[in-house]
C-alpha cells in the first residue's frame, strides 16, 4: 500500500496484450486528466456501480494526481476516437490508473471486469 494514497496498491502489470482494433473512447475530466480506452471498458462509480466508459459523462472518476492524491471528479467530456488498437491490460483483478499525461491519470478496470 501507497503510504500517500492508502488503499492503492502499486502492483505490476501481469499480462499486456494487444487487440484489434476497436471503437474507443476518450473521457476527460474538469482537471483535464484524460483517458482513451475501448467503448466496453468498465468504470466504478463513486458509490460502487460500474458503467462502460462511453456512459461517464456526469459522473466522477477517481483521478490520481502527480503528486499522490486522489480525487473524484466529475467527466466534463466524453467523445468519441474512433477504431483504435488496444491494449487489454491484466493488473492483479485490481482497477489501474491509466491517462494521456502521468501529471493526471484515471482509474478503469481489467477487462475481464466487465459489468
Amino acid at each position: 500500500e501507497d503510504a500517500a494514497t492508502p488503499g492503492v496498491q502499486e502492483r505490476g502489470v501481469e499480462s499486456n496484450t494487444l487487440v484489434e482494433s476497436q471503437p474507443c473512447t476518450r473521457i476527460m475530466t474538469v482537471s483535464g486528466a484524460a483517458v482513451v480506452a475501448s467503448d466496453c471498458t468498465p468504470m466504478t462509480l463513486r458509490d460502487g456501480r460500474i458503467v462502460r466508459i462511453t456512459q461517464m459523462f456526469g459522473e466522477d472518476a477517481l483521478v490520481r494526481h502527480a503528486d499522490g492524491t486522489l480525487a473524484w471528479e466529475p467527466v466534463v467530456s466524453c467523445t468519441s476516437v474512433g477504431s483504435r488498437t488496444v491494449a487489454k491490460i491484466k493488473v492483479h483483478q485490481l482497477c489501474y490508473f491509466a491517462g494521456e499525461s502521468a501529471a493526471a491519470t484515471i482509474a478503469t478496470h481489467n477487462p475481464i471486469q466487465k459489468p
